[in-house]
């Protein structure tokens, strides 16, 4: 799995570098001039894509994002609200832009480290939000993965998750897409509450729900 995660990212970023751009926290090209001066004020108010803003601005807590990709996620929770966050990869490739990311802006969080998102390092009930953005479509065992996040969230803590909508964001690396009735069913062994959807991205469901322990 680290191997194909590792190529998924290689292949984003080297697409897009091809395309004279390249990938960032923020809207490189138009602000990078300002986000060296004000990067926290350039990230809250200007990101890559106002679907991370939109994500970072219902976490609350301490928040860590699982399978955090480049990190965009926690860096704008952070730069929106001061708060700590973490974010992991099983994709070293992805871990390393993101660190230098976070020092070239000089931020104090996320912290950054590779881990298999089956296995986290973390204890028990220790994260008020957990995030799992475009992660579920990818690995074969939902469950595996949405069971680790309820043993390190607390008590009645906020689990989001965001996956791409059905025939939207097709992918050699999705295992599946989802409709509604899909995420219903998955999350309903979790919790008693309805999950909540909210409409960021129109290609992608972004759904909260507090799970009972």
């Amino acid at each position: 799995m680290r191997n194909d995660y590792n190529q998924f990212w290689h292949d984003k970023i080297t697409e897009t570098a091809k395309q004279g751009k390249r990938y960032g926290w923020f809207r490189r090209k138009r602000y990078a001039r300002w986000a060296r001066l004000f990067p926290r004020f350039i990230l809250k108010n200007f990101p890559a894509r106002n679907y991370y803003r939109g994500v970072a601005s219902i976490c609350e807590g301490f928040f860590c994002d699982l399978g955090c990709g480049l990190g965009a996620t926690g860096a704008i929770y952070y730069a929106l609200s001061g708060k700590p966050s973490v974010g992991t990869d099983i994709s070293l490739e992805a871990i390393h832009f993101a660190c230098a990311e976070k020092q070239r802006l000089g931020f104090k969080y996320p912290n950054f480290l590779s881990s298999d998102i089956f296995h986290t390092p973390f204890s028990a009930n220790l994260f008020d939000t957990i995030y799992l953005g475009q992660v579920l479509e990818h690995i074969p065992d939902e469950h595996r993965a949405l069971r680790e996040a309820k043993r390190i969230l607390k008590p009645n803590g906020l689990l989001i998750i965001s996956v791409p909508k059905e025939n939207m964001l097709p992918s050699p690396y999705h295992v599946r897409e989802y409709k509604i009735n899909d995420i219903e069913k998955l999350l309903s062994s979790y919790s008693k509450e309805k999950p909540v959807f909210y409409d960021f991205d129109q290609r992608r469901f972004v759904v909260t729900m507090r799970i009972n322990k």
